[in-house]
């Protein structure tokens, strides 16, 4: 059986994938900052689920990977929505 993950715990551990996760979860927040959430594609809703999974099964690399990949597609689906 599983076991309940206290975030405080989780945030505040020395390890290095929990650190990038936050650089690249600060990243993404501040990406999406003042949008509306309808705003969001529903592959980065998706996304976003799957984030909480990892965090959910301690799985920091791969949120972290998974986070800055949905950043950088964030950021050319801006740059294509402005193009037009």
């Amino acid at each position: 059986m599983g076991s309940v993950v206290e975030m405080a715990e989780w945030r505040d551990r020395p390890d290095s994938s929990v650190a990038r996760l936050e650089r690249a979860v600060a990243r993404l927040d501040a990406a999406l900052e003042g949008k509306a959430r309808s705003e969001a594609p529903a592959w980065l809703v998706t996304e976003v689920f799957a984030i909480q999974g990892c965090i959910s099964m301690e799985l920091a690399n791969e949120a972290a990977e998974r986070t800055e990949r949905a950043l950088e597609r964030w950021r050319r689906h801006e740059r294509r929505r402005k193009r037009g």
